[in-house]
């Protein structure tokens, strides 16, 4: 069995050019505790899909900070710029030896991405598909390959907030 984890990057700040907003203290904060409670669950993420934008990284910085272990990190524009079927892609192209993946990126991407996976007759997905506040997770178990995972497939969710 797999799991797919995919989370929103914590509070972020304003600023002019958006690709360069950064964490708000609290929001670092909400990396840290995320970065714990996804420990506690995961003795490490196998393979992290990350946009490349500067709350994000620093959101992944937080987590591994509050004691997530990941093994391997890709940074990509796809997932600042694209939509759900960008972030879908980088699940497909995930090496089939890992078991945990992490994407880690923005709405309304990441709530669409559930919305496409989802069997929505859950409560816990339609509360995903509706939006992912700062630092906020779903977590579906996965039993294909990645590069199988099409829409419909994920009947069962986990939604996590940082406390």
């Amino acid at each position: 069995m797999k799991n797919l984890i995919i989370m929103r990057h914590a509070e972020a700040g304003y600023g002019s050019v958006d690709h360069e907003r950064a964490l708000t203290a609290f929001g670092v904060s909400q990396a840290q505790c995320m970065g714990r409670m996804l420990a506690e669950r995961f003795a490490v993420i196998d393979y992290a899909w990350v946009s490349d934008a500067r709350r994000t990284r620093q959101t992944l910085r937080g987590l591994t900070s509050g004691g997530l272990s990941v093994e391997h990190t890709s940074l990509s524009a796809d997932l600042y710029h694209g939509n759900y079927l960008d972030l879908a892609r980088c699940v497909s192209d995930t090496p089939a030896q890992c078991s945990t993946v992490l994407i880690l990126a923005h709405e309304p991407s990441v709530s669409s991405l559930v919305g496409y996976y989802a069997d929505t007759s859950t409560e816990p997905a339609r509360q995903l598909m509706r939006g992912f506040s700062p630092a906020t997770v779903g977590i579906a178990k996965v039993e294909v390959a990645w590069n199988d995972l099409g829409m419909g497939m994920l009947p069962t969710w986990e939604k996590l907030n940082a406390q």
